[in-house]
């Protein structure tokens, strides 16, 4: 499957990783088939955020009930390293 971003959403996630450093940026992307609608950071809640990503739980469940709620699914999960 292709996964396929708008420059300004490529941008937004590039913007995140940067902004993360040192840490590691992580986040969702929403949209439908192969299209990407939304990109939605999430807080990375791992023990070692520098070297590790972990989406945090409740930061994550509301955003998948967003995504559900404006007929979006889940079709990306990225982070920075």
């Amino acid at each position: 499957m292709r996964l396929w971003l708008t420059p300004a959403q490529a941008e937004s996630i590039a913007r995140h990783a940067l902004d993360s450093r040192p840490q590691e940026a992580c986040g969702i992307i929403g949209g439908i088939g192969e299209r990407a609608m939304q990109i939605i950071p999430i807080m990375n809640s791992a023990p070692d955020p520098t070297h590790h990503f972990r989406l945090d739980d409740q930061a994550f469940a509301s955003a998948m009930f967003n995504l559900e709620r404006n007929g979006l699914a889940l079709i990306g999960i990225y982070h920075s390293h």
